[in-house]
């Protein structure tokens, strides 16, 4: 069954107007069979006034270069160029993929060989166990393994981390990091860390960190709960000095252990064992053997 050519013409026409997007254009006309589709082959669209046809796939196993890719599919395994942008709802790269431009997926971003992108992803999954460099990155998820350096921000729903991320600023409203962070400003809901760490601010409702035998260091600390604990189930680990260093911490509850500080600010503070803290204001404090606080007021 196709749209009738009166109802296509109206459907185009809040297009334009901007009553309904692009999105919910295709997906009316793609369930009536309309005749916004081609062949097997290839999908269309209108873009700047201009009709555009979406390849079926594009696959490259060996050396190459591409101008701009308009597709369902990208799939690199060699060595490649692309001077322009990537619009493609599904990206695997496993070679040597060098793209000049933006990159936008609908659906997934898989990396596992080497990546750079001189623009900007704009994405809904981005996986990459391999090499990624990249301007910025905005998707929902972000799920990282291997070496990724962003140039300036990353903002994602979810992020995963547990290889090595260096950029300017980490925006996600969950965040599990357990290689190694370098940034100047973490923002989220909920930040939970096991690995090693060096950013100026951090910014959220929930942090907690577990310490290894490494460390790590955090200028500004802001949350309403901060717990940071000795990690567990470890033996080696008792042979290193597992600390990290935050110059001011501000809380409503916190438990430390292992925090050497300057200034902690708060309502409920647990100092624990390994604690080096100058100052601590608080309604309450909490002194446990082996934690050490120089100086310290009670506020009502």
């Amino acid at each position: 069954m196709t749209i009738e050519s009166e109802y296509m013409e109206k459907l185009k026409k809040m297009l334009e107007e901007g009553k309904i997007d692009q999105k919910t254009f295709e997906e009316i006309t793609e369930r009536w069979g309309g005749e916004n589709q081609s062949s097997n082959e290839n999908t269309e669209k209108e873009e700047n006034g201009e009709r555009k046809t979406r390849s079926k796939r594009v696959k490259i196993s060996g050396a190459g270069r591409l101008s701009d890719v308009y597709s369902e599919e990208l799939i690199i395994s060699g060595s490649v160029t692309v001077d322009g942008l990537v619009d493609s709802n599904f990206i695997h790269i496993s070679g040597a993929g060098h793209i000049n431009g933006d990159v936008k997926s609908l659906e997934s971003i898989s990396v596992s060989g080497a990546a750079k992108i001189f623009g900007n992803i704009d994405g809904n999954a981005v996986n990459s166990s391999g090499s990624l460099k990249v301007s910025s990155i905005k998707c929902n998820t972000l799920d990282v393994s291997g070496g990724l350096e962003v140039k300036e921000t990353i903002k994602a729903d979810h992020l995963k981390i547990s290889g090595s991320v260096t950029t300017k600023d980490m925006d996600a409203n969950i965040q599990k990091l357990s290689g190694s962070i370098k940034a100047e400003t973490l923002k989220g809901e909920e930040i939970r860390i096991a690995g090693k760490i060096h950013v100026k601010e951090v910014s959220c409702k929930r942090f907690d960190m577990e310490l290894y035998g490494q460390s790590s260091r955090i200028k500004t600390l802001e949350a309403d709960a901060v717990e940071i604990k000795y990690g567990r189930g470890r033996l080696f680990d008792r042979f290193f000095l597992r600390q990290v260093e935050i110059s001011e911490i501000h809380c409503k509850r916190a438990s430390l252990e292992g925090v050497i500080s300057k200034s902690v600010w708060g309502d409920e503070i647990f100092v624990g064992s390994g604690c080096e803290i100058d100052y601590v204001e608080a309604k309450n404090i909490h002194i446990s053997d082996g934690g050490i606080v120089k100086d310290k007021k009670i506020v009502s």
